[in-house]
């Protein structure tokens, strides 16, 4: 459970090879990556929930997050130049 002391995130790395999701610019298309996402998370419910604290109960219930954003779970960082493994470091790493 997360607390003011013992914070709960999760991150993840994930190198696309760009193939057909290419943009229109070369690079990977990160909008269809997030609308194909978005067209799944019906199928997992727990993916758009959060906990939350209910009267009388003694334990956080699992309640659908009214504002859930997307957005701010699936982002597209593009490394700074030359991209390579010290860049990719120095970003994972902030």
């Amino acid at each position: 459970m997360e607390t003011r002391t013992t914070h709960m995130h999760v991150a993840a790395l994930i190198v696309f090879e760009a193939g057909p999701l290419r943009s229109t610019q070369g690079g990977v298309d990160s909008d269809r990556i997030r609308r194909f996402i978005g067209s799944r998370l019906h199928l997992m419910p727990r993916y758009r929930q959060r906990l939350a604290y209910v009267p009388l109960e003694q334990a956080p219930v699992w309640v659908d997050d009214e504002h859930f954003n997307i957005d701010y779970h699936v982002r597209h960082t593009s490394l700074p130049q030359p991209g390579g493994h010290e860049e990719l470091l120095a970003l994972m790493g902030r």
